[in-house]
């Protein structure tokens, strides 16, 4: 009616939004085929941009207005001012038949952004894991890494974000499980080894302060202490022993080399038992030194580990050994500081000055730079018993319920 009263196919708000990018958005097919009848551009873009109205659809999985869309001639390889094709879109949000109609309508299906992130790690990025079949399925290079890392790479950060100043993880589109991935991607090529070429940022996988390159994904699942993940890819063939570029291997991260900040780096100490168990059972070796001076006893020491430290010392671990600071692992859980904040686990140190004692090695550690730490004097044995940070935190928040409720007795006379 409107477009039969004068109305333009072309009108557009000010931003540049046509009539028909929104009926291709909002998914009415009808009104797609009106506008393009009546001469909408059907590679129109919009002004900030620069997007089409097939990306719009591609976005919202609007499949119907999209086969009209490239019937009318629609450009499949068209990019937005960052680079973000109708492809890419679909495997961001997961929209698999989407997917589907823009592959048969001739988009590469190995087109990347362009820091060279294929649409196959753009779907995992998102945990759409079906969307990440349907581009194996179509033909997409599992090993695709042109930004640096792998599907295989991206599946371990996936299911364990870094936490602290991201926001909370995204949760998995449809069926599939990351696991049931890991063994597609596999079954399809990929390499169970691939070695890791570049860092992300930390706007993408959080901060980080561990040399990553030469990194695999057994390595990056070492790291967050993901047993499941571990034991699916040590099933597939990934080597437990390559490590990265300095010379950690998966052992010494699982332990806790590289925690960046507890609470923050992702994996609990008690999760990192089990890692270092499933690794000493295929005869990793404790006591490989890292560029920085680090061995795998370090590790406990900074994620606060006990069972992990006694794991290690029956496995033949030294406690002795300093890294490149001068620092052993006592020193490190009695506390220093460590990426603008302190480190410290008492509970750790206890046991380790303990262990040390017994077999008579040196716990002196005076004149040792503590990168500036202040350590308290001052014992405080609902942390120094604790056999974890999980129960230190558990033993605080108890203290401090039985202060807030005396408080309250008190206030109310009793």
């Amino acid at each position: 009616l409107l477009l039969d009263a004068g109305a333009s196919p072309q009108t557009a708000l000010p931003e540049g939004e046509t009539v028909l990018m929104t009926a291709a958005r909002t998914g009415r097919p009808a009104a797609v085929r009106l506008l393009l009848a009546r001469g909408a551009d059907v590679n129109a873009r919009e002004g900030w941009k620069q997007q089409t109205a097939l990306m719009w659809a591609a976005h919202e999985g609007n499949a119907e207005a999209a086969a009209i869309l490239l019937e009318a001639g629609a450009d499949v390889r068209a990019r937005s001012i960052f680079g973000w094709t109708p492809l890419l879109f679909a495997a961001r949000q997961g929209q698999i038949e989407m997917i589907r109609v823009l592959v048969a309508a001739g988009a590469d299906v190995h087109e990347t952004l362009p820091d060279g992130t294929s649409a196959l790690v753009t779907a995992v990025q998102g945990l759409n894991y079906e969307a990440a079949v349907a581009l194996l399925e179509s033909g997409i290079d599992p090993d695709a890494a042109g930004q640096g890392w792998t599907a295989l790479h991206q599946i371990a950060w996936s299911r364990r974000p870094q936490r602290g100043q991201n926001n909370p993880g995204q949760k998995p589109l449809g069926d599939l499980g990351s696991l049931d991935l890991a063994r597609t991607l596999v079954e399809h090529g990929a390499d169970i080894n691939a070695r890791q070429t570049k860092e992300p940022t930390s706007d993408m996988e959080g901060r980080n302060d561990l040399n990553r390159y030469g990194a695999t994904p057994l390595f990056l699942a070492s790291r967050s202490v993901d047993v499941p993940l571990m034991q699916v890819l040590l099933e597939l063939g990934a080597d437990p022993f390559i490590g990265n570029v300095d010379g950690d291997s998966p052992l010494m991260v699982a332990a806790g080399v590289g925690v960046y900040s507890q609470g923050e780096s992702p994996g609990q100490p008690e999760e990192s038992v089990d890692a270092i168990a499933l690794l000493l059972d295929l005869g990793a070796p404790v006591d490989n030194v890292d560029r920085t001076g680090e061995t795998a006893m370090h590790g406990p020491a900074w994620r606060g580990s006990n069972d992990a430290v006694t794991l290690l010392v029956n496995a033949g671990a030294r406690l002795d050994v300093r890294n490149n600071r001068g620092w052993m692992p006592l020193t490190i859980a009695e506390g220093v500081y460590h990426n603008a904040r302190i480190m410290m686990n008492k509970h750790t140190a206890q046991l380790l000055r303990s262990l040390m004692t017994e077999r008579g090695l040196d716990t002196n550690d005076a004149g040792t730079d503590l990168g500036g730490a202040l350590r308290a004097e001052v014992e405080d044995e609902t942390q120094v018993d604790a056999q974890n940070p999980a129960e230190v935190q558990r033993r605080l928040l108890e203290v401090q319920r039985k202060r807030e409720e005396a408080l309250a007795q008190g206030a109310s006379g009793k």
